[in-house]
């Protein structure tokens, strides 16, 4: 009987002792499979991350906008024979034209020494192109003086230019000789000549634009403001010039044309002195520097 309960007790030990083992060998393998293996890890670009770091520690260049420039060349020339003084220089501006009621702003100038150099000269002008605005107006003038400054040759025609373009080759700018005449500053050598108007607060004129002034013995003024006709009265007491209201008719101008009228028309209003320069030209002068030059025929 105790034999029978000592087996029967041994075989029961045995086959706990099988279970535990079981039970053991399930748990390691739970284990390995919840455990990554290391060759499956996905291992660090050293060489990468250096580089990354060198991208984010190198300074990014600002980038500097390329400033572009405008080109504006032509020649200057006069069909006279005659030959410029010694030491006579040629000045040829680029002028801001767009104000009607004031003198012209000198943008530009190119200074030339004529003694070791021969008509026609060629010019040419850079500047910044956004200092060009297309809702303004430029032109280019030309003047040659002696060495006393005095005027020799100059144009009397307008000279456009395009503000939209980036290089452009204007036509030949011509000069005219400024030819002096003897005159005093009296109502005698005002009256009864077509005085043809070859300035306008600095900006010159347009080409066959007729421009002109008449100064009746009878005080009355009239003339071609561009491309309307013009009429009114005018004195002159102790020297000094004044006019009256004009009368203008209302044609319909070209645009350059109505421009260049608005300046004229503007400045003769405001006339209250006139005179005769060194080369017999007659400058009316008025208020904010405004001033019109014209020349006998």
């Amino acid at each position: 009987m105790n034999q029978a309960k000592n087996s029967l007790l041994l075989s029961l030990l045995f086959i706990a002792a099988l279970l535990i083992s079981a039970c053991s060998d399930n748990d390691k393998k739970s284990d390995e499979s919840a455990t990554p293996k290391e060759s499956a890890m996905p291992k660090e670009d050293s060489t990468q991350n250096e580089s990354a770091t060198q991208k984010e520690s190198t300074p990014k260049k600002e980038s500097v906008a390329k400033v572009e420039n405008a080109t504006i060349s032509g020649s200057v020339n006069y069909s006279e024979s005659a030959t410029p003084p010694a030491e006579s220089k040629l000045y040829v501006r680029l002028n801001n034209v767009s104000l009607a009621d004031a003198s012209s702003v000198n943008m530009e100038e190119l200074v030339f020494d004529l003694s070791d150099l021969s008509i026609p000269v060629n010019y040419e002008f850079s500047l910044p192109k956004d200092q060009l605005k297309a809702n303004e107006q430029y032109a280019v003038r030309a003047e040659i003086r002696g060495k006393d400054d005095g005027l020799l040759w100059t144009t009397d025609t307008n000279n456009p230019v395009d503000a939209a373009k980036t290089s452009q080759t204007l036509d030949e700018i011509m000069m005219i000789e400024v030819k002096p005449v003897t005159a005093g500053d009296s109502i005698l050598d005002l009256i009864s000549v077509v005085w043809e108007v070859n300035n306008i607060n600095g900006t010159g004129v347009i080409a066959n634009s007729k421009t002109n002034l008449t100064f009746a013995a009878d005080g009355k003024i009239s003339g071609l403001s561009g491309c309307n006709n013009y009429s009114g009265d005018y004195k002159i007491h102790n020297g000094k010039l004044s006019i009256g209201k004009l009368a203008v008719t209302k044609k319909a101008c070209q645009p350059e044309v109505n421009g260049q009228e608005i300046q004229f028309l503007n400045a003769i209003a405001s006339v209250d002195d006139f005179s005769f320069n060194s080369e017999g030209f007659l400058v009316l002068k008025g208020n904010n520097d405004k001033t019109i030059t014209a020349q006998r025929p």
